[in-house]
């Protein structure tokens, strides 16, 4: 069981379903799940209230947040437009009761002289705060990307021999326990790679990650140290804390 108490909970569009909703809230958390065509009469019904409504076509009903990001040649422009005008979605969806707005994404990506361009629906039981819905909906994928693709790549976790049982939940276990330690090195410059090769070589390097290390009180909350991971779903906590290990020594 997860303590979920005062928690944002992000699903990918799998996990879109009002009896999760349900379970989240009476946990005193909240919710903030992606919306695709599994959940088709709903995705229908939201794709066409936002359907008019861009950056260059504002809404007075809908809070809006443009951020940027720029890495690797390549410009990010991410529209974020949310609103908590939901008493029509709830009238035809009365399963959905706990939502309490729906919002947009627009991601227009710039490599070179190309651009591409998603737009993505969600559904959430916060308020319609357009920074809070910004940064949830990019601490998502922070986890996607940062651990997720690493567990995959690195660990090879999807060629695992073992897919049942016990052991497999122990070694995701032993492997996220690892991710947790490679990311308490917060003045290395190397690479994940690099920062787990070194763990198994060194064993001073080990044991200073180990026992001398802090696991960093206050993360921001784009730091994916700082969410706790739950198969592909993230909880983004309220205040971002991690764990920090006790002073101790080898014996």
């Amino acid at each position: 069981m997860l303590a979920l108490q005062g928690c944002i909970v992000t699903i990918d569009a799998l996990g879109c379903q009002y009896k999760i909703a349900d379970q989240i809230v009476a946990a005193g958390a909240d919710y903030l799940f992606s919306l695709k065509e599994n959940q088709p009469t709903l995705y229908d019904d939201v794709k066409r209230y936002f359907e008019p409504i861009d950056a260059a076509h504002p809404d007075p009903n809908v809070a809006t947040h443009t951020a940027f990001d720029v890495d690797h040649g390549r410009l990010e422009t991410r529209f974020h437009g949310i609103t908590g005008d939901v008493a029509w979605l709830i009238a035809l969806h009365p399963t959905w009761k706990s939502v309490k707005s729906v919002g947009i994404i627009d991601s227009a990506r710039e490599i070179g002289d190309k651009t591409s361009f998603e737009r993505r629906y969600y559904v959430s039981s916060l308020a319609a705060d357009p920074v809070v819905f910004a940064v949830s909906g990019r601490g998502h994928w922070g986890i996607e990307n940062s651990l997720h693709y690493v567990l995959g790549v690195m660990y090879r976790e999807d060629a695992a021999w073992l897919k049942s049982g016990d052991g497999s939940e122990n070694y995701a276990y032993f492997r996220k326990i690892g991710m947790t330690v490679v990311w308490a090195d917060r003045e290395s410059e190397d690479s994940i790679k690099s920062r787990v090769k070194q763990m198994a070589w060194s064993d001073d390097y080990l044991e200073r990650l180990l026992f001398h290390s802090s696991f960093v009180s206050e993360a921001p909350l784009e730091d994916p140290g700082a969410y706790c991971i739950c198969a592909r779903s993230a909880v983004l906590p309220p205040r971002a804390s991690a764990f920090t290990f006790p002073q101790a020594r080898r014996t």
